[in-house]
């Protein structure tokens, strides 16, 4: 401000004295401890220091949106179970539908269960027909985040075989060999070729020498009968993926006390006896699973580890492979199947798998699956979601 001097004429000019450092100014003009203020307590004499101008709303972190598992891989007539969820609550509940727009009610297949405004379950406990082969949902939040989900139901063929579009199924050691198998070419594709199938592994070389077999089933690893054509199924075996006890599954079968007869493991119970007395196709029986799988979906949190546990019984006991959505393991790195002591003996076997530092897009359905010969056994759905 300017004072213009006038002779004869005074003017009073008064200047409120300021708080010191670390204090904080009243709107009446006096001073309190800056620690004082939006303390939730009232200090200043006219409350000043509580109030929404001196103490302002921190700035809240954006909304997150989650739909769990973001993909996934079923069976025909399989339950499946998805999950969407907002970290906070907003004016109206999240909406689910698919992704052209048309609404789940209108769909008798799903079942829809608001836990809360800002969390919902879809369910379709009886699955889905085999001439369904994909849907696609999307979570849509009242401020507009919006996620997707897919769920692909594949058509179930036998060990070893995987399905062409046309409906047909090959060898899964016809994928990929350079010749046109399916009718449309669909085993040639680069797409094709990067799916994965963990009954299924490749032949390699050994000591220069090329397999005459392109692939053989996991199974048949270390059972005493050359697949590949030059051993590579039969070499570094340990006899570590089907039983810890060697007398219940090696790469060879006695044929009984006071006999001299081995034959090759893969001969137990193939429905041909190959024993002089028989006994390689005594007491038979075919996979199952009687430990696996339960109601209520298994809830990680990103970074934590999973572990899993499946017991199958059979005789010879069987090979227990893990799926991932009907495919492989996620990151091989980070997972790990072991074979546990069976609690039924030489008629069972036991495997836990462990997955380490958890993330999104491990989350699905795993199954344990029971190999013998040319049968098998699924569990149950183990459901994981991410917390």
């Amino acid at each position: 401000c300017s004072i213009m001097e006038q002779p004869g004429k005074e003017v009073l000019v008064t200047v409120d004295d300021e708080c010191q450092p670390g204090q904080f100014r009243c709107r009446d003009g006096s001073c309190i401890p800056s620690q004082s203020a939006c303390d939730r307590r009232i200090d200043c004499p006219d409350g000043s220091d509580e109030s929404s101008a001196s103490c302002p709303e921190p700035p809240q972190p954006p909304s997150r949106l989650h739909f769990t598992p973001r993909e996934v891989r079923t069976q025909p007539g399989r339950s499946v179970r998805l999950e969407c969820r907002l970290d906070r609550v907003e004016s109206a509940p999240l909406i689910v539908r698919f992704t052209d727009g048309r609404q789940l009610s209108a769909d008798r297949r799903f079942h829809v269960l608001h836990l809360a405004p800002n969390h919902v379950v879809i369910e379709a406990p009886q699955g889905f027909d085999a001439l369904t082969r994909q849907i696609s949902l999307e979570c849509v939040s009242p401020s507009g985040l919006r996620e997707t989900a897919t769920i692909y139901i594949d058509q179930s063929c036998q060990p070893g075989q995987r399905r062409c579009p046309g409906g047909d199924c090959i060898y899964v050691g016809q994928f990929c060999d350079g010749r046109r198998d399916c009718s449309d070419g669909y085993d040639e594709r680069p797409e094709s070729c990067a799916l994965c199938d963990p009954i299924s592994k490749p032949c390699e070389a050994v000591n220069g020498r090329a397999p005459s077999a392109t692939h053989f089933q996991i199974h048949w690893l270390c059972d005493g009968e050359n697949d590949c054509g030059n051993g590579f199924d039969e070499v570094n075996c340990r006899n570590d993926t089907r039983h810890l006890n060697p007398q219940c599954g090696s790469t060879h079968f006695h044929c009984g006390s006071g006999s001299r007869q081995y034959i090759p493991f893969s001969y137990w119970c193939d429905g041909t006896a190959d024993c002089a007395n028989g006994e390689d196709e005594h007491d038979c029986s075919r996979p199952s699973v009687i430990d696996s799988g339960r109601i209520e979906p298994y809830r990680i949190k990103p970074g934590e580890t999973l572990v899993l546990e499946c017991e199958a019984l059979g005789v010879p006991p069987p090979m227990i492979i893990w799926r991932f959505n009907w495919g492989c393991l996620p990151n091989e790195s980070r997972a790990r199947a072991e074979v546990l002591p069976s609690s039924r003996g030489c008629r069972g076997s036991r495997s836990r798998l462990t997955i380490t530092n958890f993330r999104s897009g491990d989350d699905g359905i795993y199954n344990c699956e029971a190999l013998i010969s040319t049968h098998r056994a699924m569990s149950q759905d183990f459901m994981v979601l991410v917390d």
